[in-house]
């Protein structure tokens, strides 16, 4: 009994100063569990732009445009729809409209006259009345050209480079020829009883491969 009070025992004093007293050691987690605790919280980058984004971004507009000129209506469609697409001015898309208009048209011509040109050559070069026989064929197709086709139709024919398309050349010459073979009684009265008069038939190069 004297042992066991004497030997490990301690004093009320000694045991209650150790329990008082604070520790001066702090361990790692410790301190890393108080670092987080006093970091503060931040937004993920996607999320900091997006809003800045927003913030800075102002509202759309509708624009209107109404261009001048004379322009083919789904060619204005289409380059209305690619202008409100790069944001143009009504101002700037206009400008871009008139210089880039004048080189379309002379590109459209140049096509044009490139076809018109190709017609010909066909023509003239065609096995059925080209060739030696392309002066003879012609008179006798400006014979049904002139008999036929009314002066507007003549007009749009020349006009559009028609008169020269091989196929339209076949087309009078056999007319042509029926004509030619037709034969006429009582002076000036036809078969059907209409009255011919004088006709002026032009010459071949005029009517038909007038530049």
């Amino acid at each position: 009994m004297s042992d066991m009070l004497t030997g490990t025992a301690q004093t009320p004093t000694e045991g209650q100063a150790a329990a008082t007293t604070p520790s001066t050691q702090a361990t790692p987690q410790g301190n890393a569990q108080a670092g987080q605790q006093a970091a503060p919280k931040q937004e993920s980058a996607p999320a900091k732009d997006a809003k800045q984004q927003s913030e800075t971004k102002p509202a759309a507009t509708a624009v209107e445009y109404s261009f001048k000129g004379d322009y083919d209506a789904k060619v204005l469609s289409t380059y209305t729809d690619l202008a409100k697409e790069l944001q143009l001015s009504p101002e700037n898309a206009q400008k871009v409209l008139d210089q880039m208009a004048p080189a379309m048209q002379q590109a459209n011509e140049s096509k044009l006259n490139a076809v018109k040109a190709d017609w010909l050559e066909q023509s003239k070069n065609d096995p059925e009345f080209g060739g030696a026989k392309l002066e003879q064929s012609l008179a006798v197709a400006n014979k049904a050209f002139v008999a036929l086709a009314s002066p507007a139709l003549q007009e749009l024919l020349k006009d559009s480079g028609l008169a020269n398309h091989p196929e339209m050349v076949r087309m009078f010459r056999k007319a042509g020829e029926m004509i030619s073979t037709d034969r006429f009684v009582g002076g000036n009265q036809s078969r059907a009883g209409q009255p011919t008069g004088p006709r002026d038939f032009n010459t071949i190069a005029d009517t038909f491969y007038k530049s």
